[in-house]
């Protein structure tokens, strides 16, 4: 593990044990905004869960993932390793904007192990976050365990049944 990786890991452990974001759970009936993280690689995962969340009229805003370079516009935010400082800090505004914001949900279909997305699960102050976990984590409030088949689409399958049936 490099260095930059081994200081923003630390960072993470730190922030997770002492932030102050508020856990409230939410459904898809409950929830207004939500926070989707994506991959570029996964797009009609992330279309099928837009579609689930204009259905419930769930404002959403995103985080997609991409090695390529990408054109940035008003709906997306395209995040890489040239959004974040060496500490991890977001040196772009739009980063830490949602960074900020208290979404209802963060819904993550990335299954990125990518120390960028820990670090927006992790800063998120959403009011409740759900996603996949390779390992023991405290990025989420609600883990969908995709072991036995490992793919975005699936996730978002998972994601929304649990979602729409729990009170």
């Amino acid at each position: 593990m490099g260095i930059k990786k081994f200081i923003i890991k630390g960072r993470i452990k730190r922030w997770i044990k002492s932030n102050d974001r508020h856990v409230c759970f939410k459904n898809m009936d409950s929830a207004l905004t939500a926070l989707i993280i994506w991959n570029k690689n996964d797009e009609i995962a992330y279309k099928n869960m837009t579609e689930k969340l204009k259905k419930h009229k769930i404002k959403y805003q995103e985080v997609c993932f991409s090695d390529n370079k990408i054109e940035k516009d008003q709906k997306n935010i395209i995040t890489s390793c040239k959004d974040f400082n060496f500490f991890g800090t977001p040196k772009n505004k739009s980063v830490q904007d949602f960074l900020d914001t208290e979404f209802d949900l963060l819904i993550d279909i990335s299954l990125s192990s990518s120390i960028y997305a820990q670090l927006i699960r992790s800063f998120s102050m959403a009011h409740f976050k759900v996603g996949w976990a390779p390992v023991n984590t405290d990025y989420f409030d609600m883990t969908i365990d995709i072991s036995k088949k490992p793919n975005s689409q699936y996730l978002v399958e998972q994601i929304n049944h649990y979602l729409n049936i729990i009170n």
